[in-house]
């Protein structure tokens, strides 16, 4: 059967559907034409929607789906495959911190926690990790996107939300593009202006790890670690 959208009515629209009775009201299939949004001049978004389910078969397998899989249904181009494989991360990270719990109790904890978020960027990126006094993640914020080279470390930022927050630590990470993960004497300033600024708020300063290509750097242990990525 063919659902055709000009032919339902506004209660049966998908997101008509969803502002009336919930999200949780709608089936798999109304939920995935949401995130699709549109069709094809031959095919409904409701039509593709069912045809992507059928083919994945059970919808915990969307894991494993790919971009190139998606980019073989005839209605789904780059932009929408994208969106939907961003859906599904998103998904995972939302049920991941529900059930996980994470506890950075040695430099190496916080270094294997960030890694693959850090390694290989073209640009240097500062994470603060915020963790309660169990050294319990509580919260990760990307405080500031830099350039090629270098990042501003926004210090007022990165307190304001370990005070908002009722923090007991704070870890400051941010990447060296170059793969170099030895301070700059611009990294050590900061780091000394970071540390400074905590005893003054009584939050611990828990690390500042510069993360290299394959290695990292620890300002709490002052040294550099050689990592096998």
């Amino acid at each position: 059967m063919k659902y055709v959208l000009k032919e339902m009515t506004m209660e049966e629209l998908p997101r008509e559907k969803l502002k009336k009775f919930g999200a949780n009201n709608l089936s798999d299939y109304e939920l995935l034409a949401i995130i699709l949004k549109t069709g094809t001049k031959d095919k409904s978004v409701i039509d593709l929607s069912i045809e992507l389910l059928d083919y994945i078969k059970r919808i915990e397998y969307f894991n494993e789906i790919t971009l190139n899989e998606l980019l073989c249904f005839k209605g789904i181009g780059e932009a929408k495959a994208l969106s939907l494989i961003a859906s599904i991360e998103f998904a995972n990270r939302l049920l991941s911190g529900e059930k996980k719990e994470i506890i950075l109790k040695r430099t190496s904890d916080i270094y294997n926690y960030i890694k693959y978020e850090m390694v290989n960027l073209v640009q240097e990126k500062m994470v603060c990790i915020y963790v309660n006094i169990k050294l319990k993640v509580i919260y990760k914020s990307i405080i500031n996107v830099g350039s090629l080279s270098r990042t501003e470390i926004d210090i007022k930022t990165c307190i304001k939300w370990g005070i908002k927050l009722s923090c007991y630590a704070i870890c400051f990470i941010h990447n060296h593009p170059s793969g170099d993960a030895r301070p700059s004497m611009e990294d050590e300033f900061v780091t000394k202006k970071i540390i400074d600024a905590l005893q003054v708020v009584d939050i611990v300063f828990m690390d500042h790890l510069i993360i290299g290509r394959s290695e990292y750097y620890s300002f709490k242990a002052k040294s550099l670690i050689k990592v096998n990525n």
